[in-house]
């Protein structure tokens, strides 16, 4: 066989297979199907009461993927697991590191003495502030501060208080 003859044959053979499959195309889009409903229907139609119950079991088992159907195929197909919540840990509250240790109330000249945390001792006017504290007023045994956005009465130690 020369080539020529096997490059004809070739393309009829192509030619056949492309016809072939425009008439299946063409059949299947045309003619309607006969659907299998279950054993009981071999043919399409209502085979005795079989064929209807073998239908309502078909269309019950569709109803149960629904489920399937309706789910978002953009999300992941198993739920996250639940993020427990975070606790908010409190901050302690900051420890005041000043003591009244006197007061001096005269008449334009009033001062509360604090030992600090060095052990030194400061006089303070009310409106200054002592190592965070505040002082507001100035009374004979005590003192009205603010301390980490809380006001607080101070009262004034004695011998024995004071290290």
């Amino acid at each position: 066989m020369t080539h020529r003859r096997r490059k004809r044959l070739l393309w009829l053979t192509i030619a056949a297979l492309a016809a072939g499959t425009a008439v299946s195309a063409g059949g299947l889009l045309l003619a309607p199907l006969a659907t299998f409903s279950g054993p009981g229907d071999r043919d399409g139609g209502d085979a005795g009461s079989g064929g209807g119950a073998a239908r309502r079991a078909r269309a019950e088992t569709l109803a149960d993927y629904a489920a399937i159907y309706r789910r978002d195929l953009r999300k992941p197909l198993v739920d996250p697991k639940p993020v427990a919540p975070t606790v908010r840990l409190r901050r302690p509250k900051p420890k005041m590191t000043v003591t009244l240790v006197g007061t001096a109330v005269e008449p334009g000249f009033t001062y509360a003495m604090f030992r600090t945390r060095g052990h030194g001792t400061k006089l303070v006017r009310v409106g200054e502030t002592i190592e965070g504290v505040e002082v507001l007023s100035v009374a004979t045994d005590s003192a009205r501060v603010r301390f980490a956005g809380e006001v607080r009465e101070l009262k004034k130690v004695g011998k024995e208080g004071a290290r």
